[in-house]
């Protein structure tokens, strides 16, 4: 006998995961559109939660109030902003100084590891390998970097703009649930413990490649510091970006070992040590359910998508295990089938 409760669970089930693909769709490609203007805002958002705590902290130390704290932590982050720009301007002149002599290096590399081949009867033809390297095209490249660099300048003061009017604004009274409070509990935890890990990463890399006097030390530890947000892959990139200019720098293997070896041991000690030992089960989420994220945010809004993907993906896991009918998806982002 045929029962229709069972086909009104299944047919409400479907319903439920017809909509919420709908939904998904739907958001995707409205973030897609509006990424211009949602990238600094949601960006600037997050920036917030991490200076609440600090702005609340000034207040006590200090005894003010609240508009005068935001005006020192203004100047204390313009101060801030002034260094990271002084040395990243530097970084690509020196970049863009170097070009030659990088490209000299690099020739010398490649002709070094053709001669080595020969040896093997590679069939590898030298004159035709180095008429290849003599046209790589060193200088677009170089152009490329600083378009980037112009437009991520502009993006960091529209963030800048967003965090201030967020943080001076009246509050935003959000419900007293515990939904609510779960969200601002693990995001914030998560945040906090990235900036200062990514902090720690960025300085220790910074100063292992300034010790070895590395070219452009201070800005590769800033890449580490900014690529730290991204999970599993930011710390690989990190420890691969310094790879090139080591190999054009250096002939010695020690410095080369040093240069390579020892940011990315720190970069594993904090990601795989300490990191979890501090953030604890606080994400509740599997990771591939993490790696599925960072690809769709990727996707969408590019590298600062995957800086997000993280602190969104809690948001979205809590609120679907706050209703009844969305429970297992909210399982199934934790691994929990």
């Amino acid at each position: 006998m045929f029962q229709w409760g069972v086909f009104f669970t299944m047919s409400d089930r479907l319903r439920d995961f017809t909509f919420i693909l709908i939904a998904v769709f739907l958001s995707s490609v409205s973030l897609r559109l509006t990424k211009g203007i949602m990238i600094p805002f949601i960006l600037s958002v997050f920036l917030a939660f991490i200076l609440e705590p600090m702005i609340a902290w000034i207040k006590r130390r200090f005894k003010i109030g609240g508009g005068l704290a935001i005006l020192l932590l203004c100047i204390l982050m313009i101060g801030l902003s002034a260094i990271f720009f002084l040395t990243l301007s530097s970084s690509v002149r020196q970049l863009i100084e170097n070009a030659n002599v990088y490209e000299q290096r690099f020739t010398s590399l490649i002709t070094k590891s053709v001669d080595l081949m020969s040896h093997f009867d590679a069939g590898f033809d030298r004159e035709e390998l180095k008429g290849l390297v003599k046209e790589l095209p060193i200088f677009s490249a170089l152009k490329t970097i600083s378009n980037t660099v112009v437009k991520s300048v502009s993006d960091f003061f529209l963030v800048a703009i967003f965090t201030i009017f967020i943080l001076s604004g009246p509050k935003i009274k959000l419900p007293n649930t515990e939904v609510w409070s779960r969200i601002n509990k693990s995001v914030r935890t998560y945040l906090v413990t990235k900036f200062v890990t990514s902090a720690a990463t960025g300085v220790l890399t910074a100063i292992i490649l300034k010790i070895v006097n590395l070219d452009m030390a201070l800005m590769f530890g800033l890449l580490a510091f900014i690529l730290n947000f991204i999970p599993t892959f930011g710390s690989i990139f990190a420890t691969l970006l310094p790879i090139p200019i080591v190999l054009l720098q250096f002939s010695n293997p020690i410095l080369i070992l040093v240069s390579i070896g020892l940011p990315g041991l720190v970069q594993f000690t904090i990601g795989n040590v300490l990191e979890p030992k501090i953030m604890g089960k606080n994400l509740d989420l599997h990771p591939v359910t993490v790696l599925m994220s960072l690809m769709f945010w990727g996707v969408l809004w590019g590298i600062p998508g995957m800086l997000l993907a993280t602190p969104i993906t809690v948001i979205i896991k809590i609120v679907l295990e706050s209703q009844e009918s969305t429970q297992g998806f909210a399982n199934g982002m934790a691994g929990r089938f």
